[in-house]
């Protein structure tokens, strides 16, 4: 019996995991296509590429039934589970029987495309030799057969432990494609997608989300479930559903998208496909990258290994199994494992993108510079001082150490401040005979609180003060400091007062064993792991790690005697010798000193200058590595290798691991996770307490995040969340309140544990170099009383100050129009503004749509154009000079979007003015004839038009709205309505501004003179609107 081409083709396209699924024809095109895919089985099918008809060999049939016994399709009760379906094994010789376990013939060979392939049973023959087993057909490609492949993957490995060695790295494969100008541009998903989720990935000249406002071209992204009436072919299309449309803004460079099937899918369809759709509002071709993964991360589930592997980070380093930054490597690695176990495995030069090279070159280079600063004795002498001016007392000292702390966070970065202040506080501690533990907390308390104040003081202010959003809301340098300093001098106070009186007592400041035990422990400590650091490559080596050994030997036995003849009360401070101590503690190297010292100040100089936008150029990590640079030639000594050894090399391997499992945990989901529960929350309360409890959960949550997670991602997701919750209008919160939020519940968070804050942890590194190692528990039952005494303040602080703007929001009604009519609402526009840009909401505020329910948006083809107003349930009035050329019109009501919400109604006519005049835009008017009358709601209304007689006073206020440019300097589209108060300027002023038109009588304008928030950008003399009044007739 013959056996059809196709059919062999489909067989080793099913191996090849490839969808090709064409039962019905000999398509040479499915044929050609199938064989350039598949990796097994290429001969077989080449053989057959000219001659489709020809009848194969049994020998084809025996290496067709060993390759599905290859990869796992013979189970072990000798079912074979093929998920579409297999041929006939008709006439075969007897060799090739007794080569496999069955075969099988079908019941209805002649009908066989019209069986019903989830209930066929192919019966087998009789052959001698082997057993009965049954075939069960499944069409359900190729989720069982991936599902087959990879029980025996797990089988072979035995666990996830082996991802890494078992997953290949995820390469996104991008397609290039050019959308036309003009039209939707379409492209074929031709594999089925795996779960109920497409993430999209586009790259090219697209701005970043934070930057979308600055054009107002933009690219739409959909996707369309296309149902095949029988294969897959986009011909035989019976159904097409829309999803959800992801808007970009045109000219980061790279998007991503997860789009949802699971309310697209069609039931009882046989074939279903997807098609991504493309448009933009460019007036030429515009080319991008494209890629697809129909197998994202399902968020639940990577939110949940994530929480895992947190989990376990803490535990390990809570509870001092290994060390800090062992556990990290671990954590990360294992969230790499199990990227990999997703089908996201990361490729290493991603890995390596994800590490923050900025901070760990600042950290670097700022342990070079005080390494060979503290040469020169400086700190030893600074301690001296110390010690003149406090007169030895213990709270003068911690007073000036705490403030001067707190005065450098507030312009230098945590890092560099914590690295300057460190030494200088152990070498104090140290000549005062103190442990210098519980100070070196306390320092680093009042650093993250100090960091606070400036935008620059701690890294989440620096992202938070330069986001695009942020900006335009009117929050400057010294906005920022002004509203910051407040809360953080009360949070200052409180955490003082708290430290004061808990840790009062002198024990706290002395050492657990007499003071000689302690420093012998100490000094066996820094003697083995010097030893530990030699090398074993020379005899030299070995002669000097020999050395040191016997040397910690020494000492060992010394403490012994100590330990034997000392008592064990209580030891009390000694009596300081200055003379002695001004012998020992003096100025070492003072050319040196004089190198180092410029040097040191020249970086922080320019550490002060990034406060300024343009001379912030170069990053802090580069200022750093270039002083560095420059200390070292001029560092007269030619052996190095001591300074780098004294380098916290794994304080640096802790940051990079740190930075690789933030971002692991943020790509399965556990920053946004966060986010989304926190504006779940937030929007399902009542309004009246909707601003307090907005302020109140971002504040706590980015707190506490904070301090168990990395709070830079955390802060990028948190600002998204407050931006996006200022920008729903139906929420009305204030974005400046929520910002403050942000910023301190970001920079307190970090006192909470010790890895809340880099800083915490290189002062850790530091004080272990030193021999004064203090654990994750020891600091956060200092850190986190404070960080939740400090918080508790600030939130007292910010409802008292801003929960009123949440409440008393001002509600703007038609009211205002009923006494002064302005008659363009937002696209009226006209003279010099029209030239310019088509609409401008220079300042103004972000309005409902119940507040001027008459708001249209205009579309033409589908893209935003221009604004209108409802007149009547069948008619809006505009521009005319909205009205360019043919074509599809349609306008959205009761929407504050131009892209979504409302309803969408087609014009049926436009009806253009007949005395428009385009010289001085008289008559600039159109009528738009609704295809259907709407019916009127609250969201939904018509415009009031003043009486024919009505008087417009000089002086009145009037309302203009609209989706306009909002920047004076940049072509700045709103995502959502905007609306400003403008005055109605006199006659002889709107004559005077427009010399050179004549200004008819059924004109007027309205605006600002000098700087007002206007609609129109143009120069001071110019800043009117020219409007028309329209009446009733």
């Amino acid at each position: 019996m013959k056996v059809p081409m196709n059919i062999l083709v489909i067989a080793f396209c099913c191996i090849s995991h490839i969808w090709c699924i064409q039962p019905e024809t000999n398509n040479q095109t499915l044929i050609d296509y199938c064989m350039k895919e598949a990796e097994i089985g290429e001969d077989i099918v080449e053989s057959y590429q000219e001659d489709p008809d020809k009848e194969p060999t049994e020998d084809y049939y025996c290496y067709l039934h060993c390759l599905f016994t290859e990869i796992g399709l013979l189970s072990e009760d000798g079912d074979v589970v093929v998920d579409v379906f297999k041929t006939i094994f008709d006439e075969v010789d007897e060799e090739c029987l007794k080569k496999l376990p069955k075969i099988t013939e079908c019941n209805d060979m002649e009908n066989f495309d019209e069986c019903d392939m989830e209930k066929t049973i192919f019966h087998s023959s009789e052959i001698p030799g082997t057993s009965q087993i049954k075939i069960t057909i499944q069409p359900q490609t190729p989720q069982k057969l991936l599902q087959i492949i990879d029980s025996e993957e797990e089988s072979v490995f035995g666990s996830k432990s082996f991802a890494l060695m078992a997953n290949n790295e995820t390469v996104q494969d991008m397609h290039q494609i050019s959308i036309p100008s003009g039209s939707v541009k379409s492209y074929m998903v031709l594999n089925k997608p795996k779960t109920d989720k497409i993430r999209v990935v586009l790259e090219g000249a697209l701005l970043p989300p934070y930057y979308g406002n600055l054009s107002k071209d933009m690219m739409i992204v959909w996707i369309q479930l296309m149902v095949m009436k029988d294969v897959p072919k986009p011909i035989n299309t019976s159904a097409i559903r829309d999803s959800d449309i992801l808007w970009l803004q045109v000219p980061e460079v790279r998007h991503k998208k997860i789009f949802h099937l699971s309310s697209h899918q069609i039931e009882n369809a046989s074939y279903q496909l997807i098609r991504l759709e493309f448009k933009t509002n460019l007036e030429s071709n515009f080319p991008v990258s494209m890629g697809y993964n129909l197998q994202p991360i399902n968020p639940d589930d990577g939110v949940i290994y994530a929480a895992l592997v947190l989990l376990g980070l803490y535990v390990l380093i809570v509870f001092d199994i290994i060390h800090r930054t062992l556990a990290a490597m671990l954590a990360s690695t294992m969230s790499l494992a199990i990227l990999a176990a997703l089908n996201e495995r990361p490729t290493v030069e991603e890995i390596i993108s994800w590490i923050d090279m900025e901070t760990l070159i600042l950290l670097f280079s700022m342990m070079i510079l005080v390494t060979i600063f503290s040469e020169t004795g400086v700190f030893d002498y600074t301690a001296l001082w110390a010690l003149k001016k406090t007169g030895g007392s213990l709270w003068p000292l911690i007073n000036m150490l705490c403030v001067l702390t707190a005065l450098l966070s507030c312009f230098l970065d945590n890092v560099t401040t914590v690295l300057l202040i460190t030494p200088t506080t152990i070498k104090l501690c140290e000549v005062m005979q103190l442990n210098p533990k519980q100070i070196l907390m306390f320092t680093l308390i009042f650093a993250n609180i100090g960091g606070a104040v400036t935008p620059i003081g701690d890294p989440p202010n620096v992202i938070i003060a330069s986001n695009a959003e942020v900006i335009r809301s009117g929050i400057t340098f010294g906005i920022f400091t002004l509203h910051m300093s407040v809360g953080v001098l009360l949070a200052f106070l409180v955490v003082y007062l708290q430290i004061r009186i808990t840790y009062r007592d002198m024990k706290y400041y002395q050492f657990d064993e007499p003071l000689p035990v302690q420093d012998l422990k100490r000094e066996i400590e820094i003697w083995t792991r010097t030893a530990n650091s030699v090398g074993s490559y020379s005899k030299d080596e070995d002669a000097v790690k020999e050395s040191l050994w016997k040397k910690t030997e020494k000492l060992k036995d010394d403490l012994k005697q100590v330990v034997n003849t000392s008592n064990n009360n209580t030891q009390r401070l000694n009596e300081v010798n200055l003379k002695e101590l001004e012998e020992k503690y003096s100025i070492k190297n003072k050319p040196l000193l004089i190198k180092s010292g410029i040097t040191l100040s020249l970086v922080i100089c320019v550490f002060f200058l990034h406060s300024v936008p343009a001379l912030s150029r170069l990053g802090l990590g580069w200022t750093a590595l270039l002083g560095a640079l420059l200390l070292f030639l001029l560092y007269d000594n030619q052996d190095l290798e001591g300074i780098f050894a004294r380098v916290e090399w794994s304080t640096l391997l802790f940051f990079a691991s740190l930075f690789i499992l933030m971002e692991a945990l943020s790509r399965l989901g556990l920053i946004d996770w966060i986010g989304l529960q926190t504006q779940y929350v937030i929007t399902s309360v009542c309004p009246e307490s909707r601003l307090a409890a907005a302020i109140v959960l971002i504040l706590w949550v980015s707190a506490i995040a904070s301090a168990f997670v990395d709070n830079l991602p955390l802060t990028t997701m948190m600002l998204r969340i407050a931006v996006n919750l200022a920008g729903n209008q139906e929420l009305h919160l204030p974005l400046q309140p929520l910002i403050w939020a942000l910023s301190f519940g970001a920079c307190l968070g970090g006192n909470g544990t010790l890895f809340g804050s880099s800083s915490n942890i290189v002062c850790a590194g530091l004080a272990e170099q030193h021999g004064y190692r203090f654990t994750f528990i020891q600091f956060m039952k200092v850190g986190l009383p404070a960080m939740i005494s400090s918080t508790i303040v600030v939130t007292m602080y910010l409802i008292f100050c801003h929960d009123y703007e949440g409440i008393k929001m001002p509600n703007y009604h038609l009211a205002v129009l009923e006494t002064v009519l302005i008659l363009v609402i937002i696209n009226l526009n006209v003279m010099n503004c029209v030239k310019l840009i088509d609409e401008r909401i220079i300042g103004g505020r972000e309005i409902s749509i119940e507040d001027v329910p008459y708001q249209l948006s205009l579309s033409y083809e589908g893209m935003y154009i221009c604004g209108a107003v409802l007149i009547s349930d069948s008619r809006a009035l505009t521009a005319a000079h909205c009205i360019r050329q043919a074509g599809t019109y349609t306008v959205r009501a009761g929407s504050v979007n131009t892209y979504r919400g409302g309803i969408v109604i087609a014009i049926k006519r436009a009806l253009l003015h007949p005395w428009r005049n385009t010289a001085n835009d008289d008559y600039d008017l159109a009528i738009l004839e609704l295809d259907f009358p709407v019916s009127f709601s609250n969201c939904i209304q018509p415009v009031k038009l003043a009486d024919q007689d009505e008087l417009i006073p000089t002086g009145a206020e009037g309302i203009v709205s609209g989706w306009g440019t909002i920047s004076p300097v940049a072509t700045i589209l709103p995502r959502n309505l905007r609306a400003a108060t403008i005055p109605v300027m006199s006659k002889m002023m709107c004559r005077m501004d427009y010399m050179m038109i004549h200004i008819t009588e059924r004109q007027f304008c309205a605006g600002y003179d000098f700087g007002g928030r206007d609609t129109c950008n143009q120069k001071i003399s110019e800043n009117y609107r020219l409007a028309w009044k329209i009446f009733t007739q």
